[in-house]
């Protein structure tokens, strides 16, 4: 007994012993790095150090992140901005932690952000894939090495081009019709003459529908609530993405019924895409109907320049092997396929989300987009390209929404030499993060930053201020390739539904929420909304009669459900009428064939007439 309670009392001392450790580690961590900085700030800007001031024993940082990360369930982003407001108005935008053996570098001055993404020979992008989604991302551009990524971005960044998605504009015409469709069905089954939308499901559900009618051309009717076998597969692998334990070896091999139906549907997922992949490359004359088409058609000239150059460079022993294998294989077509649909529907409906949130919790912005979107887009006619160009309030809305709620908070960087950055010592491997939040948020950048003011970005304001003070989608060589795509598919979307509906909350007290209140703050590196239900109300404007156009036709997957086999059908049937009943908008399925040139003659009457409703309507 006298053993167990001697064992007892020195368990507990050495646990005291630790924690009075632990804390005078901790006080004398903060006390030098506040010393450091105050003799930085205070001395001959000529005799600065070269190394950037460190805050905090990396151990402690260590156990402090794990504090916050499993006990506070703090997001990142809010964690690093409460870090910089307690440093007050420094000259120094530029911190460095260490966390066991690796460096981080935190940067939150615009000016530096030019030196960064404007030298790609110094910093890269961070390659990081969880080993349970290797089979579905690695390999794709976004997921690749240097020379690689190069040599896909070549490929790739053509396919975003305005001009082809100007082409697919009926697209996001087809999804925003799918939205008062299904809230005109929800009224109709409802006493009250407004519509309860949950939010997050409602949107999750647009973006899906989307993504496949984007990339693949295909219809998943998820806002429909009808059920098919891709769908279900995207919803299985999609829910997997979000799960922190994915990755980690005992976990994922585990043979648990989850990982089984996770691992069959990434296999039927992907096994679906590339027949369609196939089926696009057997019939190379067709005109686009999605982005997997556009792909297709870069990446089919790049091996006709590939071709031409190792002909005109057969008998040259001395020239170089730049132009070799600069094309995309079948498999990275597929992966960066999977890539886009299944890395971006989260961002893109944040995005979506906080607009409508914002555009509730300000009515008065809201009736000025409204009174604008009835000047240009006219009652049963879908929205041309021109007319959307010239929502420009509705622009400036989704870009200080952006500013607000940044799609990707924070940029990271690897450096890949030691080099110096803004007069300071940067060693090759350090990371350096980009906290584009905060300086979407800085004071001296921005006039009352948190005021929702969607004129900060008219023609003359945007002038006054530095090209890297607003970069959501980051700048340089990595800019985003899918800018011209969000932009484009959220003022189309939300011009159509605003047309017809007012979005307000349902009760008052969201009215009074701050910005940050909007945000999910569990941990995360994102910025996430937290789910609101909202209110479509039907404004007087809102047409009886919904618009009969006859366009292209995007394959159903309902029509194909559990039978991919039927895609290979689908460019077999002449002219085939479907009606499809999300808001009487006739589909026309067109045939590439040659057997008939009567019918051939006919379908190239019906493109050139599409082609002109497009992009002249």
């Amino acid at each position: 007994m006298i053993n167990l309670s001697v064992f007892f009392f020195t368990i507990g001392v050495v646990i005291a012993l630790f924690i009075i450790i632990f804390l005078l580690k901790y006080y004398h961590a903060e006390l030098k790095s506040k010393l450091a900085l105050q003799s930085l700030l205070d001395g001959d800007p000529e005799l600065r150090p070269i190394q950037i001031p460190t805050y905090g024993d990396p151990y402690v940082v260590l156990l402090k992140n794990l504090w916050h990360m499993l006990v506070l369930r703090k997001n990142d982003v809010f964690r690093i901005q409460d870090i910089i407001k307690k440093r007050g108005d420094n000259k120094l935008k530029m911190g460095q932690i260490v966390m066991v053996n690796q460096v981080f570098v935190q940067i939150w001055d615009h000016e530096v952000f030019s030196e960064i993404l404007m030298r790609n020979n110094h910093f890269c992008k961070l390659q990081n894939i969880v080993s349970s989604f290797n089979d579905l991302f690695s390999g794709s551009m976004p997921f690749s090495e240097e020379h690689d990524w190069l040599r896909q971005r070549k490929v790739i960044t053509p396919c975003f081009s305005l001009d082809n998605l100007k082409m697919l504009i009926y697209i996001y015409t087809i999804v925003g019709y799918k939205i008062t469709h299904s809230l005109k069905e929800r009224l109709n089954d409802s006493e009250e003459d407004y519509a309860i939308v949950e939010t997050k499901e409602f949107l999750s559900k647009t973006i899906i529908d989307l993504f496949g009618l984007m990339f693949i051309n295909r219809d998943f009717k998820a806002v429909e609530n009808d059920f098919s076998t891709k769908r279900n597969n995207f919803k299985i692998i999609e829910d997997n993405l979000k799960n922190p334990l994915r990755g980690i070896k005992a976990y994922d091999s585990n043979p648990t019924s989850k990982n089984v139906l996770f691992t069959k549907a990434k296999e039927d997922f992907k096994n679906s895409i590339r027949k369609i992949i196939r089926n696009k490359e057997n019939s190379p004359n067709q005109l686009p109907k999605d982005i997997l088409d556009f792909m297709i058609q870069s990446n089919t000239k790049y091996k006709i320049d590939n071709n031409n150059n190792d002909n005109n460079n057969n008998n040259n022993d001395n020239e170089s092997d730049v132009n070799e294998n600069q094309s995309l294989t079948e498999n990275e077509i597929l992966k960066n396929t999977l890539s886009f649909m299944l890395n971006n529907k989260t961002p893109l409906q944040s995005l979506f989300t906080f607009t409508l949130y914002m555009l509730a919790k300000h009515q008065d912005i809201q009736e000025s987009l409204q009174e604008n979107i009835d000047e240009y887009i006219q009652e049963g006619i879908p929205p041309s390209y021109e007319q959307i160009k010239k929502l420009e309030l509705l622009l400036f809305v989704i870009k200080e929404t952006m500013r607000l709620f940044p799609i990707v908070p924070m940029i990271h960087r690897r450096a890949t030499h030691d080099t110096i950055l803004n007069g300071y010592s940067i060693q090759a491997g350090t990371i350096v993060s980009l906290l584009t939040y905060s300086v979407h948020q800085d004071h001296k950048i921005w006039n009352r930053p948190t005021e929702f003011n969607p004129q900060r970005f008219s023609k003359l304001e945007s002038k006054k201020r530095h090209h890297f003070s607003y970069i959501p989608f980051g700048a340089g060589a990595r800019t985003c390739v899918g800018v011209n795509f969000v932009s484009l598919s959220v003022r189309c979307i939300l011009a159509i539904l605003l047309r017809g509906y007012t979005v307000s909350f349902p009760n008052e007290k969201f009215l009074a929420y701050e910005n940050e209140d909007f945000i999910n703050k569990s941990p995360s590196t994102t910025i996430n909304p937290i789910d609101i239900n909202l209110i479509f109300t039907p404004r007087k404007v809102q047409i009886d009669e919904e618009p009969i156009v006859d366009i292209k036709n995007p394959v159903s997957d309902v029509n194909n459900n559990n039978n991919d086999d039927d895609d290979n059908n689908d460019n077999n049937s002449i002219n085939n009428e479907q009606e499809i009943d999300i808001r009487n908008i006739k589909y026309i399925e067109n045939d590439n064939n040659n057997d008939d040139n009567n019918n051939n003659k006919e379908n190239d009457d019906n493109e050139n007439e599409k082609t002109k409703l497009i992009n002249d309507e």
